[in-house]
């Protein structure tokens, strides 16, 4: 069974741009696909209600997160929240993904691309 962990930087629940609507089509069609186990982290950009000490929830169901994305340094393309670095980790370790396919980085941090790497070291890392 492969796990492949799809990353968006926002939810076509929440904004209806053609970057998320590809991704979180990719999502579906991997979720259908035989062998093949899918996960969507999209970012929350402050248009879902954030729950107080959490930086990643699941809103809508077990394969599908949000992560809140405040505080987003668009000149260095980095995310200052220590909350949402480690639930990252925890969640890397918990879904265990062979492959990480980020649609853009856009207020997650270029940072989670090196994360990745260290708490999934076995995942290929794909970037669009």
């Amino acid at each position: 069974m492969t796990r492949v962990l799809v990353v968006s930087h926002t939810h076509p629940r929440l904004t209806r741009g053609g970057a998320e609507i590809a991704a979180f089509e990719q999502f579906r069609r991997l979720r259908e696909a035989p062998g093949v186990t899918a996960f969507f982290l999209a970012g929350n950009g402050g248009w879902h209600a954030r729950r107080a000490g959490v930086a990643i929830q699941r809103p809508w169901g077990p394969d599908e997160f949000l992560a809140d994305t405040p505080g987003y340094d668009h000149f260095r393309h980095a995310n200052p929240n220590p909350a949402l670095a480690r639930e990252w980790a925890a969640l890397l370790e918990e879904l265990r993904p062979d492959i990480i396919h980020f649609h853009h980085y856009l207020g997650f941090g270029v940072e989670l691309l090196a994360a990745a790497r260290r708490h999934a070291p076995q995942a290929r890392l794909v970037l669009t």
